[in-house]
């Protein structure tokens, strides 16, 4: 923290001096940057502001009129606080003196004891000295942690975090647009901020500042700093003093945060990857429930070029089709197959675009999830088909090996967007083994499949598919000839016996032995229409569960 006028004060020399602050005592917390020891009147025009001023009084002219002057130029250049020392040709201080001292919070301070000014520089500068050696020191650390972060491929998002937590303060990395590309909270949500963000941005910063960091006089302060990429400002970082004060330690870990984050950007060559970033990392945060509230989605989705506000939502799916080139290349390099993906989600984006809606989109693993902001005037399902139509056909002019399948979620509200995703995905997993058209899949026409959703969020699926296939799944478990396969095989046949037994591969008579062998451990006819009815249902229970485990598309 920096030094100030009331610290020194505590120093166990001004206690032996009988220091007595006698007016300005308003501006005591002011820092102190500097000693300066003089009885020159024209002191002021040799100073630069900081300064605690040692006079001895003995140049002090006996008139009010130079008295106030006096006062009023060392205000004017930012002194600290002056201490006197009373010498000929006062006994006490003259009331010119104190009264415009007062007016203009200039600290004045009467030592009553003789007190050697050379023992008061050497303690003020040492501290002086040693705390900007401490400045210096915790700088150099946190610089090589931040240094270290960068090295070790930590993206923006884990630096600009990094910086939050070490400031103490929200901080907000902005793109030449305004738009917010990535923000860190410290302690509480930082919605007001983002909700007024572009009032803010476009007030009172100057793009042209050659300033390292600059300081903003706002509600709240706002330290901040151009991010210079290749001779050219692409971004500024910003931090909020919300939650802690802001200091000149701060400022200087600003800037070695800005040249960090300026490497970064380099190395990854392209500015507008940190714009596909955010938008993952808003996508990904409502699929985790990593959020305050609605209203910091819109307001983030909002800085994010993308305004949800006032339109039917749904979550869009899309990915290759089963069987198609991006999923059959086995042989494929891993940067290819994310070439593809990218190249996929890119004509979303463009479709979404063009059907004049809002959205915003990124990669999650094999997949493009999307959210889909829809006018009010317009049918939400008959959008969803053109953007689906349209990137589909996009995609098969570029790859005529590549076919899109797509899901999407029944209309949600903002709260709601991560159901709105598991239907999305549920939707396109069902799509990617329909016919081989560009069309989605809606969640609202999978029928039983929507409520065996629901009743995945908890435990209630497993424990009814335990409860009614659990024989089945203990035989499984221990024989090498699977039942649960035969009854599933059994109830797609509609009970047909002879087409059962070709869809397995094996003699009606092997058949005939496993549905007994069934029976006998479920203890229950299979064919009852009740039972069938649970069987069947339990079974469909038993896949959804099976591919969660193995990971949701």
């Amino acid at each position: 923290m920096p030094l100030t006028l009331q610290d020194i004060l505590q120093f166990e020399i001004f206690h032996q001096a009988e220091a007595e602050v006698v007016a300005g005592a308003q501006g005591l917390d002011r820092r102190v940057r500097w000693v300066h020891l003089s009885d020159v009147m024209e002191i002021a025009r040799l100073l630069h502001g900081g300064e605690l001023l040692l006079t001895t009084g003995m140049g002090l002219k006996d008139d009010p009129d130079v008295l106030r002057q006096y006062i009023q130029e060392l205000a004017d250049v930012g002194i600290a606080g002056i201490v006197i020392g009373l010498r000929r040709p006062f006994q006490h201080l003259p009331d010119a003196l104190t009264e415009e001292a007062e007016r203009r919070a200039v600290p004045l301070i009467l030592v009553h004891r003789e007190i050697p000014y050379v023992e008061v520089t050497e303690k003020v500068h040492s501290t002086i000295i040693n705390q900007q050696y401490q400045l210096l020191d915790r700088a150099e650390k946190v610089s090589r942690e931040f240094a270290q972060l960068a090295l070790r491929g930590a993206s923006i998002s884990q630096i600009i975090n990094r910086v939050a937590q070490t400031l103490q303060n929200p901080v907000i990395l902005e793109d030449r647009a305004h738009q917010v590309v990535e923000c860190a909270s410290y302690r509480g949500s930082i919605d007001d901020l983002l909700g007024a963000w572009e009032l803010h941005s476009r007030s009172g910063h100057d793009w042209s500042s050659s300033e390292a960091v600059n300081l903003l006089d706002s509600r709240p302060r706002c330290a901040w700093m151009p991010i210079v990429v290749r001779d050219e400002v692409w971004f500024r970082l910003h931090v909020l003093e919300q939650d802690t004060d802001l200091d000149d330690m701060d400022q200087m870990l600003i800037d070695k945060a800005g040249w960090i984050i300026g490497f970064t950007l380099l190395a990854e060559r392209d500015a507008r990857q940190v714009g596909h970033h955010a938008r993952g990392v808003l996508l990904r945060d409502i699929l985790n429930g990593r959020y305050h509230s609605s209203q910091e989605i819109l307001r983030r989705a909002r800085s994010l070029g993308a305004d949800l506000s006032d339109k039917q939502l749904a979550a869009l799916v899309v990915g290759a089709r089963d069987g198609s080139a991006a999923r059959t290349r086995q042989g494929a390099a891993e940067q290819d197959r994310a070439q593809v993906l990218r190249g996929i989600q890119e004509e979303v984006r463009r479709a979404i675009s063009l059907a004049r809606c809002a959205g915003l989109t990124t990669l999650d693993g094999d997949r493009v999830i999307a959210i889909v902001g829809v006018p009010g005037q317009e049918l939400l399902r008959g959008k969803l088909d053109e953007i689906t139509q349209e990137a589909g056909r996009r995609v098969l002019e570029g790859d005529e090996r590549l076919r899109i399948a797509a899901g999407a979620s029944s209309e949600v509200r903002i709260e709601s967007l991560r159901r709105g995703f598991d239907e999305a995905g549920e939707a396109l997993r069902a799509a990617r083994s329909a016919s081989p058209d560009t069309g989605v899949t809606h969640f609202q026409d999978l029928g039983l499949e929507r409520l065996l959703l629901r009743l995945r969020e908890g435990p209630d699926l497993a424990q009814y598919v335990e409860s009614e296939l659990g024989p089945l799944l203990e035989h499984d478990a221990s024989h090498g000839v699977p039942l649960v396969p035969t009854l599933r095989a059994y109830f797609e046949a509609s009970g047909n016996k002879s087409v059962a037994a070709r869809a397995l591969h094996i003699e009606r008579k092997s058949l005939y032995y496993r549905l007994d062998r069934i029976r006998a451990l479920l203890r229950h006819d299979v064919d009852a229409p009740e039972m069938s009815a649970r069987l069947f249902l339990a079974l469909r229970g038993l896949e959804l569960l099976q591919h969660n485990s193995h990971g949701a598309d």
